[in-house]
């Protein structure tokens, strides 16, 4: 049995590790294989990882920590993602430390998302879970027309800048942020040529086996 000490960071519903060296998180949940082990599916289930899993663009733009339910809308923003306040298909929607995708809006601005939870708040079951978030004023929402008020901090639209990242790379395998060895990173990846550009395709810890740091890349 493998044994793990980390420092766990809990805003709202949903976790994401912390600790001295990086613990990677799970790649499958509920059936379901993610491009980033950034999280851990735990047993009910975990925001963060669902989100991750709807939205890979997103997916690849996330390294290091600081990636709870509560601060999804910030750090993206930062990276230059067209984030606002009106809902929108495909979009991700962060409120009360909890992020869901946006599977569909409705005229009355209520919209319909998958989701998962980390702690089983009220009216969650564990694994993938549908609602309806309708508005009731002064940005805040109601799940399934229940009786905790959701507030709204924004939605993070498919629509994003352009970016690159400066990795190390050895071969065709690619990590985050720049560390000697592979396996000290925090993301991982898989490059390859295309147009003349290096494509990174997010991975897991484990493409880092035989790897040793050998030159930059761009």
């Amino acid at each position: 049995m493998k044994t793990r000490t980390v420092l766990k960071v809990i805003i709202g519903g949903c976790l994401v590790l912390s600790s001295v060296s990086t613990v990677a998180g799970d790649l499958e949940c509920y059936g379901k294989t993610s491009t980033t082990s950034h999280f851990e599916c735990l047993s009910t289930g975990n925001c963060v990882w669902w989100a991750a899993f709807k939205r890979p663009d997103l997916a690849a733009a996330i390294t290091g920590s600081g990636w709870n339910g509560g601060q999804w809308y910030d750090q993206f923003k930062k990276r230059g993602f067209s984030v606002g306040q009106e809902p929108r298909e495909g979009a991700i929607v962060e409120f009360s430390g909890h992020v869901a995708y946006v599977e569909k809006v409705y005229g009355d601005r209520s919209f319909y998302v998958s989701e998962m939870d980390a702690f089983g708040s009220e009216g969650f079951v564990p694994g993938v879970n549908y609602a309806t978030y309708h508005p009731i004023g002064d940005g805040k929402y109601l799940r399934n027309n229940g009786k905790k008020p959701w507030i709204l901090k924004g939605f993070i639209y498919k629509e994003s800048r352009s970016y690159s990242l400066t990795i190390y790379h050895a071969g065709d395998v690619g990590w985050y942020p720049m560390v000697d060895m592979c396996q000290d990173a925090d993301s991982w990846y898989r490059l390859s040529q295309e147009d003349g550009k290096t494509i990174a395709a997010p991975a897991d810890k484990s493409v880092c086996d035989g790897v040793a740091p050998m030159c930059y890349a761009q």
